[in-house]
């Protein structure tokens, strides 16, 4: 499957929390990238109106004090998936760094084994499940 290459700058809080979750999936010999696209995936699998949450999450959230910038390289489905939450939130002047955020921000804050909900979706996309 074809990938997109780009560029996020997300809240230091998020970047913390992403870091175990990438040592518990170890086995998996999984990249942060990967890791990223699978909650990505597990937020535009859910039944919620994806455009409504972020653009709440983003009205609703401080300028974070710290960030965390790095390269990812995600699934060209997920990118065309991110593609009409982003251009709905233009106005909101957020980019589609600033919607990966509020994802896994809204991914963060459910509590759930983080990690297990990661790895599943990892399986599913490595097998074509997904």
């Amino acid at each position: 499957m074809a990938k997109e290459k780009f560029g996020i700058t997300v809240d230091k809080a998020n970047a913390d929390t992403l870091k175990p979750i990438i040592k518990d999936c170890k086995q998996l010999d999984a990249s942060r990238s990967e890791i990223i696209d699978a909650i990505l995936t597990a937020f535009l699998q859910s039944d919620r109106d994806h455009t409504r949450t972020i653009r709440e999450v983003l009205l609703t959230s401080d300028d974070a004090d710290e960030t965390t910038s790095f390269g990812v390289s995600v699934d060209q489905q997920t990118v065309d998936a991110l593609e009409p939450i982003t251009k709905s939130c233009e106005g909101l002047d957020a980019t589609r760094s600033d919607v990966v955020d509020a994802i896994l921000s809204k991914f963060f804050a459910v509590d759930r084994d983080h990690a297990a909900v990661v790895q599943q979706i990892i399986g599913k996309k490595r097998t074509g499940e997904i």
